[in-house]
């Protein structure tokens, strides 16, 4: 929330990154990354995922996780990410 005007531009590159690693999948809230999903997808990058409910993306991140699976769960003050960590 608070890149401004570089929002969309650096949200896209760093999705564009995660070809570099070995990513199961990505599990997004908000517009800015809802964005930036839909450009991976074009890309081939089919395992990635859109939210814009806390609620859902904790219920789908419980059904995707398995015993011994490591999350980054990662977002701006105003995104409230803990709520998804309440949820899981």
């Amino acid at each position: 929330m608070e890149l401004g005007s570089k929002t969309d531009e650096l949200h896209q590159k760093l999705f564009m990154s995660f070809f570099d690693f070995n990513i199961a999948g990505i599990f997004t809230f908000g517009k800015a990354c809802a964005k930036a999903v839909r450009l991976i997808k074009k890309k081939g990058y089919a395992d990635a995922h859109s939210f814009d409910s806390h609620e859902a993306l904790a219920k789908e991140l419980k059904d995707f996780l398995k015993p011994g699976d490591v999350i980054l769960i990662k977002g701006s003050r105003g995104m409230q990410m803990e709520k998804v960590l309440a949820y899981l």
